[in-house]
């Protein structure tokens, strides 16, 4: 995201200055380090607003896009919806409105996203890439933990407790719960994500932020999780599992369900690569070969893991304290 920030940011204010004009403030929403806002703020040195860290050339704010963003001329937002569902984008704009017209002139909204249509064939098929990459997000879950349960169904062994940290819809947690019935599932994500989450009894489902908290287990999941963060991020929730489930007797143990780059398969290698390239992109983080998932590892304290590869691209990671 720092990258792309840079360079479509420098490449916006370059070519259409003109959507800047004619307000005063602005807020990035999901605007991550703040890269496209210090950018804007270098650009246009009139611009103030809410969305000022120690160097003060914006200000950073934490809260919830699906419930409040504060009063401002201008919200930008840059590869946010195509992360959402058409009801929560719904959701993220109705509140962006809200923000824009409680200032004295009702400001707009400015999405950076992909609008699928091109006449360029190459950029077309990018696009339709890129809709089946954030469709499969979802899906992949499925797929991803019947493979586990058929394939590696030893790592579950010993568990009487899991936390899916980052677990959406719990559609990985009740699938384990149906096929373990006495590992107590839990899931642990942000309130607005599992608002509305069905409650049958099969998991049980936490608000929070896993860089502050995880709940305590024997057995801590994160599925493509890490990928989406820095290594420090990556360290600060690896931190946050360990305190989870070393509050246990034994010790338990974190379950990375992720990519590993490096493979004998020279196709496998160029989808890893691109994958990479992709979350480069459209997040902080990064797809990760054996050496960094180490190091990571050993800054979180942890003293060893076990690579195992799963499906394709994917890999689990037992790791232990």
């Amino acid at each position: 995201m720092g990258s792309d920030s840079r360079f479509v940011m420098d490449l916006i204010i370059r070519e259409y200055p003109e959507v800047f004009s004619g307000f005063n403030s602005l807020i990035d929403v999901g605007g991550g380090n703040g890269m496209a806002a210090k950018t804007i703020a270098n650009a246009f040195h009139i611009l103030s607003g809410p969305a000022i860290p120690p160097d003060e050339m914006v200000e950073f704010i934490a809260g919830d896009m699906m419930k409040y963003i504060p009063p401002v001329n201008a919200i930008l937002l840059k590869y946010v919806l195509h992360d959402w569902s058409d009801e929560d984008c719904v959701k993220i704009l109705t509140v962006c409105r809200k923000a824009i017209c409680s200032e004295k002139a009702p400001g707009k909204k400015i999405i950076i996203d992909t609008v699928v249509g091109s006449p360029s064939d190459t950029i077309y098929e990018a696009q339709l890439l890129l809709d089946l990459v954030m469709m499969g997000m979802a899906s992949d879950s499925h797929l991803v933990v019947n493979m586990v349960l058929r394939e590696c169904a030893e790592v579950f062994l010993g568990a009487r407790s899991l936390v899916d940290v980052g677990g959406g819809n719990g559609t990985i947690a009740k699938a384990i719960a149906n096929a373990f019935p006495h590992i107590k599932c839990t899931v642990l994500d942000l309130p607005h994500v599992i608002h509305g989450s069905p409650t049958d009894g099969t998991v049980e489902f936490v608000a929070g932020d896993m860089m502050h908290f995880v709940p305590s287990a024997d057995v801590a999941l994160l599925k493509f999780v890490l990928h989406d963060w820095s290594n420090e991020d990556c360290v600060r929730i690896l931190t946050r599992c360990k305190e989870a489930i070393t509050k246990k007797e034994g010790g338990g143990k974190v379950i990375i369900i992720d990519t590993v780059i490096g493979s004998q398969s020279q196709q496998i290698l160029e989808a890893q690569f691109s994958m990479d390239i992709c979350m480069m992109t459209l997040t902080t983080g990064k797809e990760r070969e054996e050496e960094e998932w180490h190091k990571i590892f050993l800054e979180s304290g942890f003293t060893r893991y076990k690579i195992m590869s799963i499906l394709g691209v994917r890999a689990l990671i037992d790791v232990y304290p």
